[in-house]
């Protein structure tokens, strides 16, 4: 709708003066507030007061708030506009007029203005320095005069008379102490982050020398094993040595961690890292959602002698470790389950054997007397039900075995029709020693053959390598699994708790122990960005990677920039 606002302003000689504005809008808002299409500058008036709309049965006007609104003298919130209707809104009145060529027309007149005393009242509040008894050049000199005293004068004294490492009343809270002894908390810039407030009442345990930086001295004290970022016989760039603590690590700053987290501050380095040595082996990153290396898991190469290497996931073959053990996952985690010899049909999951540890981060070592022997149980005979093997011993093995089938036929309690006569009599009988002999020899021959079918066969070569030497006797190939496969990196298990295992490792299709069973990086990057990531979990350097390694020399033993 077009409409044809006339404002009109009555002159003190007489007389009317008269401004048009043609304003077109499908609703026409009207009020204090500089969005509203009649604009009514008084503070009696609602930034939103009211409304007018076209509607099929003609022109409303709407109430937008409790303000004043009337229509030919008549209080209402909404109401059908006619020709020459007069609307009072606050001090203003409004009349319904002609549009000349417009829908409809408004004049708009402020018939109740303010008057004086307002002016008047806002004339009394103002004092001005003429109306006290100092010029403003006098009391600048009393205000910087005690600007210097307070913030600068007495922390100096106060630092000279109680100096630093003797304890602040005021910083401890006590409220107890002379002025002068709390003078210098004037100083304090912010508070401590939550690890240091513990100490927060002693300056002095870190502010060792006045006037001066923290000395990384006095954060070795405690952070004693703090460590390097890298070899820096190899990279000679990343010696931290000569840096202060502080440089990084920001305090007074409140309740704010004060670990760097800034991604750019790790870019700037490893953004362009084999341009700097060529003896780096790790690959350039710049954020993790977009420009991050393939994972190159630690893996085991060599049980025997315990040798690793780093093998990228993104090669064409399968990663493989070769960790001495045999064991298929897919056999394990069937659908229908499995077979126990004791507890009938058992559906086995990934919490079945992986069981956390106390912190949530990793898994507990899998142990074949908790996690496997339920089912795998080293039984070797069935006239002993409740006896096994011992587990990883095969010498001890077979000490079980000779010690049980000697007592067998020394007993007399064969079975066996095609054992010797003797190891079947009736129990009881005493025995000559060549029937003593003929029985241990028999217990030995039955030994050797249910060892070369348990050890060798059945029980033991089902989950190891087994090698039997020329005498005769069985050992088992040295296991190695690895502790971490990405050492360098940190990953929390019980954060991930609401995903399941199979998103992110394969196991149900693993036939063989030597799969490397780790999610390549592309699996990581589904819900994890970079430090900007928008609908992604934001990610940066450290959220995975310690900047201080835990392999490294301990910078402990390095002298801070300070001592040099």
């Amino acid at each position: 709708m077009n409409i044809l606002i006339s404002y009109l302003t009555r002159k003190r000689r007489g007389g009317l003066a008269r401004k048009d504005e043609i304003v077109s809008t499908d609703i026409l808002r009207l009020g204090r507030g500089a969005d509203c299409n009649l604009h009514l500058p008084d503070q009696r008036i609602l930034l939103s007061h009211a409304q007018i709309v076209d509607r099929p049965g003609g022109y409303f006007i709407e109430a937008l708030g409790p303000g004043d609104l009337r229509v030919n003298g008549i209080a209402t919130q909404a109401a059908r506009l006619a020709q020459d209707d007069r609307i009072s809104i606050g001090p203003y009145e409004l009349q319904v007029v002609g549009g000349e060529g417009q829908d409809f027309g408004l004049t708009v007149e402020l018939v109740r203005p303010l008057g004086d005393d307002l002016a008047q009242l806002r004339a009394r509040s103002r004092t001005s320095l003429r109306r006290v008894a100092m010029s403003v050049r006098g009391w600048s000199w009393v205000l910087a005069s005690a600007v210097l005293l307070l913030f600068l004068a007495l922390p100096v004294v106060a630092h000279f008379v109680h100096p630093v490492g003797v304890k602040s009343a005021l910083m401890s809270g006590s409220g107890g102490g002379s002025p002068l002894s709390r003078a210098d908390s004037v100083w304090i810039t912010g508070a401590l982050s939550g690890p240091h407030r513990f100490f927060g009442d002693n300056c002095g345990a870190c502010h060792q020398v006045a006037f001066a930086k923290v000395p990384n001295e006095a954060c070795l004290t405690c952070h004693t094993n703090v460590r390097h970022h890298a070899d820096t016989a190899k990279f000679a760039f990343a010696d931290i040595a000569g840096r202060n603590c502080e440089s990084c690590h920001r305090e007074h700053n409140g309740p704010e961690p004060i670990v760097l987290r800034d991604q750019a501050f790790c870019v700037s380095c490893h953004g362009d890292l084999k341009s700097r040595s060529p003896a780096v082996t790790v690959g350039n990153v710049t954020d993790f959602g977009r420009d991050h290396p393939q994972f190159r898991p630690r893996v085991i190469q060599d049980a025997a002698t315990g040798a690793v290497q780093r093998v990228s996931l993104d090669a064409d073959a399968k990663a493989q470790e070769h960790s001495g053990l045999k064991f298929p996952h897919d056999k394990h985690l069937k659908p229908e389950g499995l077979r126990s010899p004791d507890k009938g049909m058992v559906k086995l999951d990934c919490a079945s054997c992986h069981k956390p540890d106390a912190a949530g981060v990793g898994f507990l070592p899998i142990r074949m007397s908790v996690d496997c022997q339920g089912c795998h149980a080293l039984r070797f005979d069935g006239r002993a039900p409740d006896r096994e093997l011992p587990h990883g011993k095969p010498v001890e093995a077979m000490r079980v075995l000779q010690d049980f089938y000697a007592g067998l036929a020394l007993r007399g309690e064969v079975q066996d029709q095609n054992a010797p006569e003797v190891t079947r009599r009736r129990p009881g009988q005493p025995l000559a020693e060549s029937e003593r002999k003929e029985a241990l020899a028999w217990a030995t021959s039955r030994a050797k053959e249910q060892a070369d079918l348990v050890i060798g066969k059945a029980l033991c070569a089902g989950c190891h390598t087994v090698n039997q030497g020329a005498d005769g006797t069985w050992a088992v190939a040295p296991v190695k699994l690895a502790d971490r496969w990405l050492p360098a990196g940190a990953f929390v298990h019980n954060k991930h708790a609401s995903v399941s295992c199979d998103t992110c490792h394969d196991a149900r299709k693993s036939d063989a122990a030597t799969d490397v069973l780790l999610p390549r990086v592309q699996t990581c990057q589904n819900c994890h960005g970079g430090e900007a990531a928008a609908g992604k979990v934001p990610s940066t350097c450290i959220s995975c990677h310690s900047f201080h390694r835990p392999d490294m020399a301990p910078l402990a033993t390095q002298k801070s920039a300070d001592a040099k």
